[in-house]
């Protein structure tokens, strides 16, 4: 409810005064949702007594607030620049958008991307990151020479990075985990080997090495 400043101009210089300093303070201890302002306005103008030093109580204690607050919204706001700064290293791709206009809204950019794995071959991964010749794969079957990544983190059933990650712990041992990695799209191809499946348009593949792996399992790594 907004204020009433015609109902207030009822109330006196004093009173208004001291409207003013609450609603101030309500503010300043980041209090969430509306005031009442008929019923600030129905106390007022009963006169019963004490409720003028009711509303004073209240705004001192508010005040008290204020700087715990304040400090609050300060280290979220820090946070959010953080994330913001975080996520502007690449673009995220949108999975569900058709193959021409991927090509066309992410060439000549670095994009994230994601690939299923397991803690089992983490060691490895972290020393070396995602090498595109190694003879173990979770997939036998699959093209080797590649590194296997996808832009969606799980959701789809099957073609999700989730979904290699359970398939690699299946395969190797130890638990599944997400890498969020960074590549240039300009470096991608399709993985031709899930073509006849409507995951074909969110997966993609890499001849190349991928070292910028910069979340496991949701954890930023820090270079």
């Amino acid at each position: 409810m907004a204020r009433d400043l015609e109902r207030e101009s009822k109330l006196g210089t004093d009173l208004r005064r001291l409207i003013d300093k609450y609603d101030r303070a309500y503010r300043a201890a980041g209090r969430m949702g509306f005031i009442r302002w008929s019923n600030v306005y129905n106390a007022l103008e009963s006169g019963d007594d004490g409720v003028r030093e009711e509303l004073e109580r209240v705004t001192q204690e508010l005040l008290k607030e204020a700087p715990a607050a304040q400090q609050r919204r300060r280290h979220e706001r820090r946070k959010e620049r953080q994330q913001e700064q975080w996520e502007s290293q690449a673009t995220e791709v949108d999975p569900y958008t058709s193959i021409q206009e991927q090509e066309r809204r992410y060439a000549g950019r670095d994009v994230w991307l994601y690939h299923g794995t397991t803690t089992a071959l983490l060691p490895t991964i972290r020393r070396f990151g995602l090498q595109p010749d190694v003879e173990e794969r979770t997939y036998a079957e699959g093209t080797p020479g590649y590194v296997y990544l996808t832009a969606l983190y799980d959701g789809s059933g099957k073609g999700d990075a989730s979904f290699y990650a359970r398939a690699a712990a299946g395969h190797f041992g130890g638990d599944p985990v997400v890498l969020r990695v960074i590549v240039p799209f300009d470096e991608l191809d399709r993985d031709e080997d899930d073509s006849d499946l409507v995951g074909y348009r969110y997966q993609y593949r890499t001849p190349y090495p991928v070292t910028r792996i910069v979340e496991i399992g949701g954890r930023k790594v820090r270079s």
